[in-house]
């Protein structure tokens, strides 16, 4: 088997067509380009796929991924096809040439969902603490359902450093506002990768969860408890069971005044607020999209 000649038909053979799927990713219509090529061989037993072969290595056919024109870059080769003619040593072959992608290029795809968990109330919607008539907090606390965003972005990357990711971002907050949310109020809640291939790209397809709520995702707890300190806090072996009117200690947490001191009668509740979340500038992944 040998290849002779590889020549491209034109009259009555090419083909465009414009499809009414629309890639958003470029903004431009689907489109599929059909050129052809006539190879001819030496032999009635030469094949199309010898052929083809031939071809190519000698540069006269185009690859799979080729580009159609330099000025139309994502326009590339993507399917062959090739079939016998009257012939037998003659075969046509069809490149059908689409709007192909690079898929790091394509932008994030974002869905949106809603969570809730139930939390325990320590103030109303005036700020002011959950307290009996007697100014003492309720045990257990009263509780109810908390809504929260929850934001899933899928987006391809040519490499992914899982490692850093799960110490440097997992479970972290926002130093940075996020998809115009505040600083605080977006929490990395999970991360997962899949190496895939499409156009003759390796990639990585990355999911990224993240949950977002007004309150922020650090700790704001009632300061109360069973012990006080009796003057300036200062060793902590000085301090002591809070009692009540009958001398006996309290059998509820009491309130505190934010410096370890039992908060006087009809004092204003005090909150203390933990760091329990470190921050990082979401931005830096590189996420995107719209």
């Amino acid at each position: 088997m040998a290849f002779v000649k590889c020549e491209e038909i034109g009259h009555g053979r090419r083909r465009y067509q414009v499809s009414d799927n629309y890639n958003v990713a470029v903004d431009e219509a689907e489109v599929e380009i059909v050129r052809s090529w006539r190879l001819t061989g030496d032999e009635a037993t030469d094949t199309g796929y010898g052929l083809v072969d031939d071809a190519q290595t000698a540069g006269a056919l185009p690859r799979q991924w080729d580009e159609l024109d330099p000025e139309v870059p994502d326009w590339r080769a993507a399917t062959l096809a090739t079939e016998e003619t009257e012939f037998p040593e003659v075969h046509v072959a069809s490149w059908t040439y689409k709007l192909i992608v690079d898929p790091l290029a394509e932008p994030a795809v974002w869905r949106y969902a809603c969570g809730q968990q139930e939390v325990a109330i320590e103030e109303d919607v005036d700020e002011f603490a959950m307290l009996n008539s007697a100014g003492d907090p309720f045990d257990p606390p009263p509780t109810r359902p908390e809504p929260y965003l929850i934001m899933t972005a899928v987006k391809n990357m040519a490499d992914v450093d899982a490692n850093s990711i799960v110490n440097d971002y997992l479970h972290h907050v926002n130093s940075a506002a996020f998809r115009g949310l505040p600083i605080g109020q977006v929490y990395l809640a999970d991360f997962s990768a899949s190496q895939k291939y499409k156009y003759g790209v390796h990639y990585y397809e990355t999911q990224w969860t993240f949950w977002a709520r007004e309150r922020t995702w650090q700790l704001r707890i009632l300061d109360c408890g069973f012990r006080c300190w009796p003057g300036p806090p200062t060793l902590a072996n000085v301090r002591y069971l809070i009692r009540g009117p009958d001398s006996a200690p309290v059998q509820s947490p009491a309130l505190l005044d934010g410096t370890g001191r039992q908060l006087v009668p009809g004092g204003t509740p005090v909150f203390l607020t933990f760091t329990i979340c470190d921050s990082v500038d979401f931005n830096a992944l590189g996420i995107g999209g719209r």
